[in-house]
């Protein structure tokens, strides 16, 4: 059996474990930049988490009843910042309705608690009863996410430490409830017996902290990556990754057969476009002309930027004359889009098609494509050629 002192002694060890992860997280909010917007609720939850333990502490026979109730709130609204923290984390859209009404039923519930023992154990009922919900919707929130990207079982794996602080809350709440006399220790967490209580809380929030950093975490690599592999004016893929995903189109076409064709895009008279607007406005009209091509291309396409006003498409699964249709669509479209002011006239765009075959390297391919768009050009602008054209 653990000893008063030892039952202090772990819970001094748990709120050092609430001011260590909360410093944590307000570093990554305000230093680092790591998901700031949900790092902030976290450290504000582990904040007020740890006033509310200070004040449990204080919780005594002596002690007057207003500190039940404000450690309860306390504590309570640091499990609902964490609830914000966790939607703003995994960006999930959430509807406040029955959080709302959650809090508001229980502020009221405390309000209407009356000094008195009967008033002890029904606050600690409330406390627990809300808690469990609290962490069940933190818990749905990572299992709709995580379950969407990752499959199911890491959905359980990240959701579990929430379900089982929820569970903990759910049979906190019957234990209360059934005891005939629940001690002010017992709902102190101050008794004898609250050592498995408070070790339980321990490794859930280290456990808790750990996903949530991983997942933070990774959220950053993805955004890095997604940094590295998106053209930052325009939001299509780089050439990096247009030329990783040729090199893998090209294997799966000599493994499967499987025929794909490439367009090579260049806006004409962009330069003069630039010279005339200046580079800002040449800026928007890479943008415009970007999503146009984006609207006009199918489910599976790659539109990714080469350099200046050069552009690459891969059309998987598509043979010359298919992708001589789509490219006369891309061109049309182009040319009858109005560009954003002051810019007065259309962007107009010469296309080179070529599909692979077998036995052609991408630079032959590509190179294909550069000689079909460059006889687009000499023939006046605003066309489509094909490579095999004679």
């Amino acid at each position: 059996m653990q000893t008063p002192t030892d039952i202090q002694q772990l819970i001094a060890f748990l709120m050092l474990l609430l001011v260590v992860s909360g410093a944590g997280w307000a570093v990554m909010a305000w230093l680092v930049k790591i998901c700031p917007k949900a790092s902030k609720f976290f450290a504000l939850a582990h904040i007020q988490v740890l006033l509310g333990m200070l004040l449990l502490q204080q919780r005594t026979e002596a002690a007057a009843f207003w500190y039940w109730q404000l450690s309860d709130l306390l504590i309570l609204s640091g499990f609902f910042s964490l609830y914000l923290g966790i939607a703003k984390l995994y960006t999930k859209a959430i509807q406040l309705q029955f959080e709302v009404l959650l809090a508001a039923s229980c502020l009221l519930a405390y309000l209407l608690l009356i000094d008195g023992p009967a008033s002890l154990r029904l606050g600690g009922v409330v406390f627990s009863l809300v808690s469990m919900a609290i962490f069940a919707r933190c818990a749905q929130v990572e299992w709709q996410t995580i379950r969407q990207s990752f499959g199911q079982f890491y959905a359980g794996l990240f959701a579990a430490p929430l379900c089982l602080f929820s569970l903990f809350f759910l049979w906190r709440s019957l234990d209360t409830l059934l005891q005939p006399n629940p001690s002010i220790a017992t709902l102190s967490l101050q008794s004898s017996e609250s050592a498995k209580q408070l070790w339980f809380f321990i490794v859930l929030i280290l456990i808790m902290n750990l996903n949530l950093v991983g997942y933070a975490i990774s959220r950053l690599v993805s955004k890095i990556r997604q940094l590295a592999d998106k053209d930052l004016l325009t939001g299509v893929w780089s050439r990096r990754i247009i030329m990783q995903q040729l090199e893998y189109y090209l294997r799966d076409s000599k493994r499967n057969q499987r025929p794909f064709t490439v367009l090579l895009l260049d806006l004409d008279h962009f330069k003069q476009l630039n010279d005339q607007y200046g580079h800002a406005c040449g800026d928007q009209a890479l943008q415009a002309a970007t999503q146009v091509l984006q609207q006009q291309l199918r489910q599976g396409d790659w539109l990714g930027r080469f350099g200046g006003e050069e552009f690459v498409v891969i059309l998987p699964d598509t043979v010359q004359a298919q992708a001589l249709e789509i490219a006369e669509r891309l061109r049309l479209t182009l040319a009858e889009t109005a560009m954003p002011a002051p810019i007065a006239r259309a962007l107009t765009v010469s296309i080179g098609v070529a599909e692979h075959h077998s036995g052609q390297s991408v630079p032959e391919l590509l190179e294909q494509a550069d000689q079909a768009m460059y006889r687009a050009k000499a023939s006046g602008r605003n066309a489509v050629y094909c490579a095999n054209t004679r």
